[in-house]
Order: C-alpha cells, then structure tokens, then sequence
C-alpha cells in the first residue's frame, strides 16, 4: 500500500517541479550593465534558464521578468538543480502525506486500567 502512495507522490512532485518555472519570477531591482541578460527559473533549485534583453529605460524598473513557454522561447536546462528540486519536493509533499496519515489512521490511545 505504501508503494502506491510513493509513486502518487512522485508523480505529483514531478507535476509540479516540471511546472514550477511558470508561478516562479524573476525580479530584477535596478537597471543592470548588460541589458542582455540569462536569466534562471524554477523552484526551490532554478533549473530552466531562457535570455532575454531588458528595457534599458531606468523608469521601468523594478522589473518582474516571467518564463516564456519553452516552445516560444529556447530555453536552457540544468539537469542538477532539476533533481534537487524534485527531491526536495518529494520529500515535503511525502513528509506532508505522512503528518496527515498519521494523524488520522492513528488507533485510539486506551486508558490503563487502575
């Protein structure tokens, strides 16, 4: 039985560490010296890197830059910082299955007897 659940986790891990790059951001404070700049996204380990060229107008900033779909835009994948990001995601998402398990397929504590 904990088997399936392993592989439920894992599977929605995955889901979600393929996804991450499109609900993280990229903030950018300040007018950088190159406006021609890579930029990395994904979470908690940034793993996709697309480039992109920032407005070189001090007005605009601070900037959210947001990843473009890998078929608009070519982007760059680190295959280190993608696993990082699944285990640690697995292990939150299977440390957060068990809590919840746990506390509710817990047996009823009985009172000794006196």
């Amino acid at each position: 039985m904990l088997k399936k659940q392993i592989i439920i986790i894992g599977i929605i891990s995955l889901i979600i560490t393929i996804l991450s790059p499109f609900y993280f951001v990229s903030y950018i404070e300040a007018l950088p010296d190159s406006l021609n700049q890579k930029l990395a996204f994904g979470g908690p380990f940034p793993f996709a890197e697309q480039t992109f060229t920032l407005p070189d107008e001090e007005n605009q900033y601070p900037l959210e830059v947001h990843f473009e779909s890998p078929f608009e835009k070519e982007t760059k994948y680190k295959i280190t910082p993608f696993i990082f990001s699944y285990i640690c995601l697995f292990l939150f998402f299977f440390a957060l299955y068990t809590i919840i398990a746990r506390f509710f397929t817990r047996k009823p504590v009985r009172e000794p007897e006196e």
